[in-house]
Order: C-alpha cells, then structure tokens, then sequence
C-alpha cells in the first residue's frame, strides 16, 4: 500500500479556502446600473479614453525642446523655453483634469456597487429563518459583507 505524503499544514493555521475568480459581462454589468450611475460610468470611461489619448501629446511638445538649442534659429532659449513651459504646462493639466474625473467617478461608480450589495446582503440576513443564524457563524457575518 502506498503511503500520502504528510499534509504541510501547520498546526492552529486555517484552512484556505480557494476563491474562484468571478467575471461579469459589461451588458450586465451594464444591466445593474441605475441612470445617473450610467452616465457617471460613461463619462469615467471617456475621461479614462481622452486622457490616454492626450499621453502621448506630452512627447510631442517635448520633442520641440531639442529646436531650442539651435543657434540658427534667431530667438532666445529662455523664450523659446517659456513657451514649452506653457504647453507643457497647459496639457499636463488638460491630461490631469481627465484622468481625476476618472477616478472620481469611478470611485463613486465602486461606493454605490458596495452599498448597493451591502443593502442586498443585510435583506437576505433579515429574510432567514432562526435555524439559519444556529447552523451558521453569526459572528463571522458582518465580516463577510466587507
């Protein structure tokens, strides 16, 4: 008879227990929201696009600094620097301003997700019968909401 290896597992260390990765589908992800939160998730989306499309413009003006050091060019570095500044200045702020409101909204989109579920998880508690709350850890519930 062949023997099982000894289990690794230390002594007083519980049990893991493996989670399976659950992915929704954007329609009903989609589906889920309410009216303002599909605009507030559509504009978070297209902040989130216009920002990574103005990326790259920052590699653009930069370019324009090596023009600076040319001699031929009749004007000053310090002029010619004020006005990368400026651009620079300028899109750091257009692409900062976009990719806030992404985050912002969405955070608010993730806040009213939680809400949303914690408000549906306490309604199914309430709906149980006694046997449920014997059979089960109370004490471990409102950890599970979070």
């Amino acid at each position: 008879t062949a023997q099982t290896p000894p289990s690794k597992k230390v002594v007083g260390e519980p049990e893991k227990k493996e989670e399976k990765e659950i992915s929704v589908s954007i329609t009903k992800f989609w589906g889920t929201l309410r009216g303002s939160n599909r605009i507030i998730l559509t504009l978070g989306v297209m902040a989130s696009f216009l920002a990574g499309l103005l990326l790259p413009s920052i590699a653009l003006v930069m370019g324009s600094v090596t023009g600076a050091f040319d001699p031929s060019n009749g004007t000053s570095i310090n002029e010619i620097m004020g006005r990368l500044l400026k651009n620079i200045l300028g899109v750091s702020a257009v692409i900062w301003f976009f990719g806030y409101i992404q985050y912002a909204f969405m955070q608010q989109i993730a806040e009213t997700i939680a809400i949303d579920l914690r408000g549906k998880y306490l309604r199914a508690l309430l709906r149980q019968e006694v046997a449920f709350f014997e059979m089960n850890n109370v004490e471990t519930m409102p950890t599970d909401i979070g």
